[in-house]
């Protein structure tokens, strides 16, 4: 759930948003015809009978501390499943849509990796054609470091890189203040 929402509009509308931007980010993947998707819950997988789960769509549970060893071992999970490019992307981002996740998956034809830039100075997306694992240590996550910081070490070991359309995500109540308008 949002804690940072939750602090200051209270848990029962953090869920409300948090429900809204998943059921959200749910309807745009189900758009993705052909593609499977994977949804890694934190602690547990629970039922969402407010979510339409049809064909393609696969529950998993999320191993590891911290966001970055998450998304490390999520991209790991997938990857030893014979997958070849791998984008994964959170459900704070209520703007995200299928033009900019096959634009995404284009990029990784001639480029190694490739972010969706948060405005915060994160990202909402990330994909890879293999995982380089280096870039999930030493990230202070949830800060305005994260992508530039992600962007030195690929910059440091020459991997190629391509960046998407920055997006806001939601973090904050006023991140979603600022959405509603």
């Amino acid at each position: 759930m949002k804690t940072r929402i939750a602090t200051d509009l209270g848990e029962e509308r953090a869920l409300e948003i948090y429900q809204f931007l998943v059921k959200s980010t749910h309807k745009v993947l189900s758009q993705l015809k052909g593609q499977d998707v994977f949804l890694f819950f934190s602690d547990f997988i629970e039922t969402v009978n407010w979510l339409p789960l049809e064909g393609g769509l696969q529950l998993r549970l999320q191993q590891g501390k911290d966001l970055g060893e998450k998304m490390r071992l999520a991209f790991k999970e997938v990857f030893r499943e014979g997958y070849n490019k791998v984008l994964i992307i959170g459900t704070d981002c209520p703007d995200i849509c299928t033009k900019i996740l096959n634009e995404a998956m284009e990029k990784l034809e001639e480029h190694e990796v490739v972010f969706g830039p948060a405005q915060d100075g994160g990202y909402y997306l990330l994909g890879f054609k293999k995982i380089h694992e280096g870039l999930f240590d030493g990230i202070p996550w949830s800060t305005e470091k994260v992508l530039a910081l992600s962007l030195d070490y690929l910059n440091s070991k020459q991997i190629s890189y391509e960046l998407i359309t920055i997006l806001s995500d939601i973090d904050t109540a006023e991140d979603w203040e600022n959405y509603l308008r």
